[in-house]
């Protein structure tokens, strides 16, 4: 594992794959996480995975200058 940034969460795929085109264009390497709570699927967009938690910080800092993905925060990824 290692870190990532989480930008959004979904219950929707469609939305999830749409936000995930919409980073990729800003070239961030975008991917969908999906995952299980109480009974509900959720779709969860983040950017990485990196190595470091300084890499992760950066992609951060770069990717809350959008004011919409102003509640990012760093993930561990698994």
């Amino acid at each position: 594992g290692g870190f990532a940034v989480q930008v959004a969460s979904f219950d929707s795929l469609a939305k999830a794959k749409t936000e995930v085109s919409q980073l990729q264009d800003l070239d961030f390497d975008a991917y969908i996480d999906r995952t299980e709570v109480n009974g509900i699927t959720y779709f969860r967009v983040r950017i990485g995975p990196m190595n470091t938690k300084a890499q992760a910080n950066a992609i951060l800092e770069k990717v809350t200058l959008e004011s919409r993905y102003s509640q990012s925060y760093i993930v561990k990824d698994i």
